[in-house]
């Protein structure tokens, strides 16, 4: 147990959001990520559209001049990379910087502080023919190393590629796009030091090779994605198979999910599905429930599964201002009575387009017959840029 724990507090070192808008957001009426995302399922560069939601939808607006506070077509205008209308049409430029500031069991002996640059990024979206219908999408990342690497003498590479693919839209309704791109499975939630993002390994250094096929109407969203693993992994750990994920609005703001994975590699086999909800209530109010089972079958080792629930609130106060609330429950192996447990309040905040700023507090707990084990706090401090 006591391992356990202080991996979870290297997950927390590890967090980092990829993109400025979140899932949460079906309160404004986007039940796909479409909407405002290259991707189809969210994540990576936004586009024209998903910049000027937003920057006039989910931005503070007190510190815009007045001439400009009440304009939107003003607002959006000003949301491109240049500050204006892009140079030309085709190509799409995006940069983004998140640090986190963290301190463990505040007040306490051992307690510690430390600031961490998390991610930076630069990416190139080359977008073609009616309503971008081609699109090639490139990343570039700064990726730390984690500190439970550092001092072991092995080389690590802190450059890498997040999204490599091209995307081809033959109907509105239907695309496929392939490349090094994130799986097709669950809530992309931005909080990647949730456990429906570590124990599913999708993470944000979990991208594989794969081909996705996508389907989106008004009312239902599909993706089938066979993929080949990560090139950045060695051969024998690269997991291949297919991973599948649907969703169906059964309100205006209240969306049903299903996701499922099967792969294996040399060393392990994994297979795990889920059941999700995503709603919203009033504009900027949502709640997220994710619950899900990973079988992990080792070649060399005894089977194992893991039960894991995900739940937040989102509260908005004032535009650009919201108050969260994150509760989540892991059990890593269904056949043990040890159980982890983390809860903490949240406030996320959009003083001007292109700077987010967040604040978390967390405590974890883990129960078990065989040990025991104080509660871990964490408080959280963020700093993202974009561009």
């Amino acid at each position: 147990m006591i391992l356990f724990r202080v991996f979870s507090m290297f997950l927390f070192l590890l967090a980092v959001h990829r993109a400025a808008a979140y899932p949460t957001y079906i309160s404004y009426g986007y039940h796909s990520c479409m909407s405002c995302h290259f991707d189809p399922l969210g994540n990576g560069p936004l586009t024209d559209y998903g910049r000027s939601v937003s920057a006039t939808e989910l931005t503070d607006r007190r510190f815009w001049s007045s001439g400009i506070r009440g304009d939107d077509e003003k607002i959006a205008g000003l949301s491109g990379f240049f500050f204006g209308k892009p140079p030309v049409d085709w190509l799409r430029p995006s940069a983004s910087y998140r640090g986190l500031a963290y301190q463990t069991n505040p007040g306490q002996a051992g307690g510690k502080t430390r600031w961490i640059t998390m991610d930076a990024s630069a990416a190139l979206v080359a977008k073609f023919l009616t309503d971008d219908r081609l699109i090639f999408v490139g990343q570039l990342s700064y990726a730390p190393q984690p500190l439970a690497e550092q001092g072991s003498g092995r080389a690590y590479a802190n450059y890498r590629s997040r999204d490599l693919y091209a995307g081809f839209r033959f109907t509105k309704s239907f695309g496929i796009y392939a490349g090094l791109m994130d799986k097709a499975f669950g809530i992309r939630v931005p909080d990647h030091i949730a456990f429906s993002r570590t124990i599913t390994r999708n993470t944000q250094d979990d991208q594989t090779e794969a081909l996705l096929l996508h389907y989106l109407s008004s009312t239902f969203e599909m993706a089938l994605q066979p993929f080949i693993g990560n090139p950045v992994q060695e051969g024998n750990l690269r997991q291949k198979g297919v991973a599948s994920q649907v969703g169906v609005l059964v309100a205006d703001t209240t969306r049903l999910g299903a996701s499922a994975l099967v792969s294996s590699s040399d060393a392990m086999k994994i297979s795990m599905y889920a059941l999700d909800i995503r709603s919203g209530f009033d504009r900027g109010n949502s709640l997220m429930l994710e619950a899900g089972q990973v079988d992990l079958s080792p070649t060399d080792g005894t089977k194992s599964s893991n039960r894991y629930v995900f739940l937040q609130n989102q509260w908005l106060l004032n535009q650009g201002l919201s108050a969260l609330m994150t509760a989540e429950f892991l059990q890593p192996d269904i056949n043990q009575d040890a159980q982890t447990y983390r809860f903490g309040p949240g406030i996320q905040y959009f003083p001007i387009y292109r700077v987010e700023l967040r604040l978390d507090v967390y405590d974890t707990r883990t129960h078990s017959s065989l040990a025991y084990a104080d509660d871990t706090w964490f408080i959280t401090g963020q700093v993202h840029l974009w561009f």
